[in-house]
């Protein structure tokens, strides 16, 4: 990142945090640096999606779950949300995309209460269809952090969820719920239209 984007970035958190929106820096810089259909971030000072921070259009800091062999992610701490992009139902389990496009989810979340003996996943369900997996086998530690993105796309009415999962059965788990551990960012790309030569 360049030094003239990341004083930027860090003006705009400021100015933001002064408005009382409550987002966080880490919530305002973790989200710009990020690389769109459109190029790599940072070259010509933009985020590689449009050029704004507008692109946010929610954020959540807390993200739980029950202590289960299988649970679902419940987004419970908005930090903040544009109207008419998503709601949430089901207990903050079931996250609907309301707008037409492609997204950005933007992941973070600490898995713990591991058993070094058994393999955990980690699933994204649209619409009940697996779209995202990872599988985290025979950790060496209580827990696991995991930093990811994904872009989906979305025709104005998809659900999603986000389960977590031990094949052992036996062998309860969750997600973190300090704040400095979780959070999970949404951003709307908007319609990206591609042309052939």
């Amino acid at each position: 990142m360049s030094n003239g984007k990341g004083n930027a970035l860090v003006i705009i958190s400021l100015i933001i945090g002064a408005l009382g929106v409550g987002m966080g820096t880490y919530s305002i810089i973790n989200s710009s640096i990020i690389e769109g259909p459109q190029g790599d971030p940072g070259e010509d000072g933009t985020d590689g999606i449009n050029g704004t921070i507008n692109n946010v259009v929610g954020i959540w800091e807390t993200i739980t779950s029950t202590l289960s062999f299988s649970f679902y992610f419940n987004f419970s701490d908005n930090v903040w949300s544009k109207e008419g992009f998503s709601t949430l139902t089901d207990g903050g389990t079931n996250l609907t995309l309301t707008k037409q496009g492609w997204y950005r989810f933007n992941m973070r979340f600490r898995l713990e209460s591991l058993m070094s003996a058994w393999n955990y996943q980690f699933y994204i369900y649209q619409n009940g269809t697996t779209v995202f997996y990872e599988n985290f086998i025979n950790p060496d530690t209580s827990y696991v952090d995991v930093d990811r993105w994904l872009y989906v796309y979305c025709d104005g009415d998809d659900n999603f969820r986000f389960h977590g999962f031990n094949n052992a059965i036996t062998d309860s788990f969750q997600v973190d719920d300090d704040p400095l551990n979780s959070q999970f960012v949404l951003e709307y790309v908007e319609e990206v239209t591609f042309q052939r030569d």
